[in-house]
């Protein structure tokens, strides 16, 4: 109002308006970030989701590897045993492809197990991606409807 007090002073009323309309654009802006926070995480999820499903297949691979050479190297440990020093030392060599060969299913598996743990954290991480996508969604209708008003 004007300092007689009749009619409202328009400069007081423009920037009331204006500083309105700042804070409102201020807050669609942060929401509409959210979103674009929301779609990153969620492409990051899928990609975590992507790395876990190719590399439990590399893990796979070198259990099935480790199998097969514990297998190849025991069978060749039993047959090379004949009661001679040649085959006892072929023995014993074998024998310790079989043991490392073991060591590699371990490690295959411990990597399996991780891999799993990895696919877990990429869905945690696209479900996180939706609660906020729809989150955001419901204040950006909200500071929609709050401008209409």
């Amino acid at each position: 109002m004007s300092p007689t007090g009749s009619n409202p002073d328009p400069y007081t009323e423009s920037g009331a308006h204006a500083s309105v309309q700042q804070t409102r654009r201020k807050r669609r802006e942060a929401l509409v970030a959210a979103l674009c926070d929301a779609d990153a995480l969620q492409a990051r999820g899928h990609a975590v989701l992507r790395r876990g499903a190719r590399h439990s297949v590399y893990a796979g691979v070198g259990f099935v590897v480790s199998t097969a050479f514990a297998f190849l190297f025991g069978t060749v440990a039993w047959r090379s045993f004949d009661g001679t020093y040649d085959g006892a030392l072929v023995s014993n060599w074998s024998m310790l492809g079989v043991i490392v060969a073991a060591g590699g299913m371990h490690m295959a598996m411990g990597w399996l197990v991780s891999r799993k743990r990895l696919r877990e954290t990429g869905a945690r991480l696209i479900r996180r991606a939706e609660y906020q996508r729809k989150l955001t969604a419901l204040q950006l209708t909200e500071a929609e409807h709050e401008a209409i008003r």
